[in-house]
């Protein structure tokens, strides 16, 4: 969802013509990624890349603890995550000091996935009633949604992202956005959504004094926008992305979001 929703390059241009602050700003959303993988994988951004401000786009799904868990799997299986850990290998190695091993892996990883790429990209020609469909949310992980219940490890996960502000980096979350259409078939309307994800949300990010951005329903885009009912096309994504710069930038403003400058040594 982060994935396509976010054009960093809008965020960074939105922030730096009206906050009058010089960010560089990048997209590191992985796919099918719950909110129990992201403590590993921001302890391993603030590792490489030292940031100042790390946005965590969050949904009922990352923390339903019905989805994710293929991909928890295969994630700690990875020779690099093994390396991070501790765990050295050849291939682990490789992950780790060669960029052009990890080109590699980049491009093996696009011929394996290229049919599902192809489908993604392909929803766009056809019809937005085709498209918007959310009659397979007969998918019992789905129905999971109507009785959300937030999980302890997923829950763990976001508390290791949190954490990372004890090294000076300032964290937020934003609740990404999906088709109003769906939210009577995935969530149960609504009120049920708001029940069961937002309320608690806004508990935990209450007790734990972090910036929520709420986005739903998000009424700047129609369904022309929509690549699925999840998932933002290009002009959608550009729509969300300077919103999302927009708040940024307000609660720069308003005092809840500081962006602080990084001062390096002279060498």
């Amino acid at each position: 969802m982060v994935g396509g929703a976010v054009d960093a390059e809008a965020v960074e241009r939105i922030i730096n013509g009206e906050a009058g602050q010089a960010v560089n700003c990048y997209n590191l959303a992985a796919g099918g990624v719950t909110a129990s993988e992201a403590g590993l994988l921001s302890e391993i951004i603030m590792d490489t890349y030292d940031p100042v401000l790390i946005v965590y786009g969050i949904s009922a799904r990352d923390v339903s603890g019905a989805f994710g868990q293929d991909v928890s799997d295969a994630l700690l299986d990875s020779a690099w995550i093994q390396y991070w850990l501790g765990n050295p290998s050849p291939g682990g190695w490789l992950g780790h000091h060669s960029e052009a091993y990890g080109q590699i892996l980049g491009v093996v990883g696009w011929y394996k996935h290229l049919f599902q790429d192809w489908q993604h990209s392909y929803k766009e020609e056809i019809p937005t009633e085709v498209r918007l469909r959310v009659d397979f949310v007969e998918d019992a992980r789905l129905y999971d949604l109507k009785a959300l219940v937030p999980s302890e490890s997923d829950l763990a996960g976001l508390d290791q992202v949190l954490a990372l502000r004890e090294q000076g980096v300032t964290v937020i979350l934003v609740e990404m956005p999906f088709y109003e259409g769906a939210l009577e078939p995935v969530f149960g309307g609504y009120e049920n959504y708001a029940d069961r994800f937002l309320a608690p949300m806004d508990t935990y990010t209450e007790v734990n004094d972090v910036v929520f951005i709420h986005s739903t329903p998000f009424t700047l885009v129609d369904e022309n926008d929509w690549t699925d009912w999840e998932h933002l096309n290009e002009s959608g994504q550009q729509i969300f992305s300077e919103w999302l710069g927009e708040q940024i930038v307000d609660g720069i403003a308003e005092g809840k979001i500081t962006i602080q400058a990084h001062q390096y040594a002279a060498d």
